[in-house]
């Protein structure tokens, strides 16, 4: 949001009026603010991009909302949702089709998820979807499952997410408390990640081995 933008934002989260055009008095309101983002805000007002006057009003109670590799448990119901979006509820789920979705990390969230199931419904040539109905690149993946070496996969977030706490805590135990290897992996600088830690409330010296 341009900074001019935001200046108008405030001014009404302040006043709690919308100027109208021509009236010499603005129209009073009566409504909340639920604002949502992938940008890291507090960064954004120290570099002089957020006004921190805006900050400071719309940020009272953060959530944060963590990525669908954090919450595979929550395939399921997405997969199903978007079938019946779809208006293909019939469509059977094999075990195969399943673990494929549960085995990639999904670094582009819920929306990689819908696309995917769009694509194996257009795709579809019988009463159930298989492995081969998804995108070659997870049709890739399932091909050696079972038989690969555990690889861990680097960070490939889009630009601006903020990793959960859960994908910190594994970052943290991979590189036993190596910070600069975990901001590494994430692809922000050290700061963003002390941060980070900070608001999660993670020491990385309980992730790095004992010695003696």
């Amino acid at each position: 949001m341009p900074l001019e933008a935001q200046a108008k934002l405030l001014r009404v989260v302040e006043t709690r009026e919308v100027p109208s055009l021509g009236a010499a008095r603005g129209e009073p309101i009566d409504v909340r603010f639920l604002c949502a983002t992938n940008q890291d805000l507090p960064a954004l007002v120290r570099a002089g991009r957020f006004r921190e006057d805006l900050f400071a009003r719309i940020g009272a109670l953060t959530i944060t909302l963590p990525t669908l590799r954090d919450r595979k448990e929550d395939i399921y119901q997405l997969v199903r949702h978007f079938l019946r979006r779809s208006a293909r509820p019939d469509l059977e789920l094999t075990f195969s089709f399943m673990l494929a979705l549960c085995d990639y990390a999904w670094p582009r969230n819920v929306r990689e998820l819908e696309a995917a199931v769009g694509r194996a419904v257009a795709f579809a040539d019988a009463p159930a979807l298989h492995v081969r109905h998804l995108p070659p690149l997870l049709e890739e993946r399932m091909t050696d499952y079972g038989t690969r070496e555990t690889v861990h996969e680097t960070y490939a977030a889009a630009p601006g997410t903020v990793p959960g706490r859960d994908e910190l805590e594994r970052l943290l135990a991979r590189h036993d408390g190596n910070v600069a290897a975990v901001a590494r992996e994430l692809g922000k600088d050290r700061a963003q990640v002390h941060r980070l830690l900070r608001r999660y409330a993670l020491a990385p010296d309980e992730y790095r081995p004992r010695r003696g």
